[in-house]
């Protein structure tokens, strides 16, 4: 540990200051400190986290320079630190008598406010200090945090806006306001904050990763990606600008671009199962199904909670007709994260692989009531029932979906093409005619469910009928 940052020319002679103030608490006798030295003292103890020792410091000093007030708000400040808010309030109001113009002791105060959770009296004494301040940018950001815990987001946002004016390089402003506007749903005015900023900043990383992560948000993947190249560029150690680059690249099905990314990562930290896990997933997407799997048992290897390793090894094992292991494999990620509907899809396909039909069941069902909004989960329960000759039940749960989801042109196509399968002509063409006038194009769905209805002069007419 260096000492001279702390102003004494070298550590040996700190160290005779510490020795010297060790022997008199020995000796319980009393010594002469400058004031200085005494900052020294206790400095070095809170630096070696004996806070206890520090503020035995700070009694003696405070005894020798009863007039020095930077003992009172130094012994404030480490009882807050040691929770002990009540007799540190009881300093700071006994400070802010003597000293109405010093801006630390509202900032103190406020601080402790924020951390008792009294956000109002923490910006009431935030906005004191503000008055009396010259360097604003801290005060900005402790005031935009209570505001942001008010769930005042606008508020919150212009004052990390005034923080950023005053320090265009506070990291946390940054990543705070972009939460700000996620929890506003708010992205595009993210998008559009970032860009003005970077404008004027255009060498700040935090601001084209945030940048890029707005993009995803929209699934505008490309600019999300040319965001990171940049956030790199500037910071070419940015491991999770790396990270959320390959997810980007992924989305867009550039797997072997996003397998070389992934694995950038691993320059600029250790790997991690997560990573490992993502790696996996490229490698099926294309078609390597032995590599794949080994990434998946790296994941595992690394940590044997990583559910999507554990899925994954399911998904390929079912591939190969491995059944029981492919069971197994899904179970255990189940048993670790039984919140994801798509395991449920996989583990009911499985189950229904090995002749469990009640089982699978189940699961299709357990899909659709974790992620009820999702169409896709319900046509997926629908060609269950479909797959089992089970139409009835199959025009049932379009039914149902169409009651939670009436605008999705998916359901109503499917439960036209199920009625025409069951042979309910005028219900197939009712619906049929329901979807071309809300969606025209996904009509498509209709005739790749039932192929040899494209042939059938009834429909083919109704789409040119309907076509704008």
């Amino acid at each position: 540990m260096e000492y001279d940052d702390f102003g004494l020319d070298n550590s040996d002679e700190l160290n005779s200051y510490i020795d010297r103030f060790e022997d008199m608490l020995e000796k319980d006798d009393q010594y002469y400190f400058d004031n200085d030295i005494f900052d020294e003292l206790i400095e070095h103890y809170i630096q070696n986290k004996n806070i206890q020792r520090a503020l035995t410091v700070i009694k003696f000093a405070r005894q020798q320079h009863p007039y020095e007030s930077s003992f009172m708000l130094k012994e404030a400040q480490l009882l807050a630190s040691c929770y002990r808010y009540k007799r540190a309030l009881e300093i700071l109001n006994k400070l802010e008598a003597i000293e109405p113009w010093n801006d630390q002791v509202y900032f103190s105060k406020g601080t402790i406010y924020a951390k008792l959770k009294d956000s109002k009296k923490a910006l009431h004494y935030y906005e004191k200090a503000l008055d009396l301040s010259d360097e604003k940018d801290e005060i900005y950001l402790c005031i935009a945090v209570e505001f942001q815990n008010l769930e005042n987001f606008d508020q919150a946002i212009l004052y990390y806006k005034l923080a950023l004016k005053e320090n265009p390089g506070n990291e946390m402003a940054l990543y705070e306001i972009m939460y700000c506007f996620d929890c506003m749903g708010n992205t595009e005015a993210c998008i559009e904050f970032h860009k003005d900023f970077l404008d004027d900043n255009p060498y700040s990383e935090t601001a084209w990763y945030n940048l890029g992560n707005c993009f995803c948000a929209l699934d505008m993947y490309e600019k999300a990606i040319e965001a990171f190249d940049f956030c790199i560029a500037i910071l070419p150690e940015f491991a999770s600008a790396y990270f959320n680059k390959a997810n980007a690249l992924y989305q867009i099905d550039e797997y072997k671009a996003a397998i070389e990314v992934y694995q950038e990562t691993f320059s600029y930290e250790d790997p991690d199962a997560m990573t490992y896990a993502y790696i996996g997933e490229c490698y099926e997407r294309l078609d390597d199904t032995e590599m794949a799997f080994a990434y998946y048992n790296k994941a595992i290897e690394i940590d044997d909670t990583n559910s999507d390793a554990w899925i994954g090894k399911a998904v390929i094992l079912t591939q190969q007709d491995k059944l029981k292991e492919a069971f197994n494999c899904a179970q255990k990620a189940l048993d670790l994260n039984n919140l994801r509907a798509e395991y449920w899809k996989i583990f009911g396909e499985i189950e229904e692989k090995m002749g469990n039909i009640d089982d699978a069941l189940f699961s299709f069902r357990k899909m659709v009531d974790i992620s009820p909004e999702d169409q896709d989960n319900w046509l997926d329960l629908a060609d269950y029932y479909h797959r089992n000759n089970r139409i009835n039940e199959a025009i049932e749960i379009m039914d149902e979906a169409l009651l939670l989801l009436p605008d999705h042109s998916k359901l109503i196509y499917r439960l036209a093409a199920l009625h025409q399968l069951r042979g309910n002509q005028q219900s197939a063409k009712e619906y049929f005619i329901q979807g071309l006038i809300l969606n025209h194009e996904e009509h498509k769905e209709f005739f790749n469910f039932l192929p040899f209805s494209k042939s059938n002069s009834n429909f083919v007419e109704l789409v040119e009928m309907y076509k704008k």
